[in-house]
């Protein structure tokens, strides 16, 4: 109820980035609630499993198991009883037991958040009504004592917010098989793969944007009417490598390296980016902001306790963790209206696809020490502990400007960096164990 505004770049105006609009305060558009904003409903899980399992053989063992899933959403929202999720895993053993072979398939039901339920009971029903504005009236928004309106201005034209009749409840196929095996007693080798497909997630679609061909709204009664649909989907296909050794002679560590590819067709039900074409959301199929395509992982620990004679030396812990993850993807933005339908915040330049520029990568290493001191004839024990975190202190970026711009070439500030991760961090601290 306190008001939302949207500050986005704005190149016919002059404005290149989001925070040059904030600065000159020109607001390209502004949400605000009024009414009564309180609800209260029941949201009831049911759910029901059996699994059985079969021994094969000593060495091959099967497992089958099938849930139901049933969520008891309140109203406006359908009923979906029909959720059934089997489940199948096999395991095998070689003779000399060094090498495990293991497959796995399962259908996996989730729930609803309470954020999108709480959306069309109070506005749907006329108990919280929306103003949304837009250019030049979100600016006089701006303009306001406190950026907001003290009450409602009799302004605009409000919005609506609906379920879908088709409403489902979202799931996962999930499958994965993987080999381990052993080097030596304490050295071990294991690849593998995954996949997951995603089915009805639910998101959030503005299904009366205006018609570039009619410059007109389907429903001229609202500015906008955002059906809460589950015609999300998602697609993960992954491949992991990794070399674990096990404590031994005061040392273990992990290896491991990830080659991964993640699409989807959505974001979330906040709209952070709805669909370019609110006719065609299947046409926004790309990368996921997820898709980190290769994920490389080294984590190590050398336990100095009884390891040495050397008195300074004993009971040192000393630990780190080496991280690097190549870029993520990010959606470039036109940064105004390009198809025409009322809303700037989602057109793509000519020719780009849903999120297909990559961001920078990310790399850190994080090291820990630490040093007990018994004491009570060894019943007890403090723990000084110091952490750094990256240890390099290495900008890692975590967004850039995405906004293209109207041209043809790109704005100077595309691409370029807008905020980063934690630079260096140290942390003291101390632990008593009883």
């Amino acid at each position: 109820k306190g008001g939302l505004h949207v500050f986005a770049a704005i190149p016919p105006l002059g404005l290149a980035s989001s925070l040059d609009a904030f600065r000159r305060g020109v607001s390209a558009a502004y949400v605000q609630s009024f009414g009564d904003d309180t609800d209260a409903f029941t949201n009831t899980l049911l759910s029901a499993y059996v699994q059985d399992d079969w021994r094969v053989s000593a060495r091959f063992t099967v497992k089958l198991g099938l849930r139901y899933d049933n969520e008891r959403l309140p109203e406006p929202y359908p009923s979906d009883d029909n959720n059934l999720a089997p489940r199948l895993a096999v395991a095998y053993t070689s003779h000399d037991n060094k090498t495990n072979l293991r497959a796995g398939y399962g259908r996996f039901y989730g729930a609803t958040s309470a954020g999108p339920i709480l959306g069309p009971r109070l506005f749907g029903t006329g108990q919280l009504k929306i103003l949304q504005l837009s250019l030049p009236q979100s600016a006089a928004a701006y303009a306001q004592p406190g950026h907001r309106f003290a009450s409602n201005p009799g302004i605009g034209v409000p919005s609506d917010f609906r379920i879908s009749p088709d409403f489902q409840t979202n799931y996962a196929d999930q499958g994965s098989i993987g080999l381990d095996r052993a080097l030596s007693d304490n050295v071990s080798v294991s690849v593998g793969g995954q996949y997951v497909r995603g089915r009805h997630i639910l998101l959030a679609r503005d299904i009366n944007r205006i018609d570039p061909s009619t410059r007109k709204r389907p429903d001229p009664s609202f500015v906008g009417i955002t059906v809460q649909e589950s015609t999300g989907n998602s697609w993960y296909q992954g491949f992991t490598v990794a070399v674990n050794k096990r404590m031994s002679r005061g040392t273990e560590f992990l290896l491991s390296y990830t080659l991964s590819k993640a699409e989807d067709d959505f974001i979330d039900w906040f709209g952070r980016f709805g669909p370019q074409d609110v006719q065609r959301p299947d046409l926004d199929k790309g990368p996921s902001f997820q898709d980190e395509r290769h994920r490389l992982t080294f984590s190590g620990v050398w336990d100095l306790s009884g390891y040495t004679d050397n008195a300074v030396l004993d009971n040192w812990l000393l630990g780190t963790i080496v991280s690097y993850g190549s870029g993520r993807p990010f959606n470039a933005l036109a940064g105004f209206d390009r198809n025409g339908d009322g809303e700037s915040s989602f057109d793509r330049p000519a020719g780009f696809g849903r999120n297909s520029e990559t961001g920078p990568d990310y790399f850190a290493v994080d090291l820990r020490a630490s040093r007990k001191f018994p004491f009570s004839a060894g019943k007890r024990n403090l723990e000084l502990l110091f952490e750094v975190f990256n240890l390099f202190d290495r900008t890692n970026y975590s967004a850039v400007n995405n906004v293209f711009g109207p041209g043809s070439q790109p704005l100077p500030a595309f691409g370029q960096p807008v905020s980063a991760f934690p630079a260096r961090q140290i942390q003291l601290g101390a632990r008593i164990t009883f």
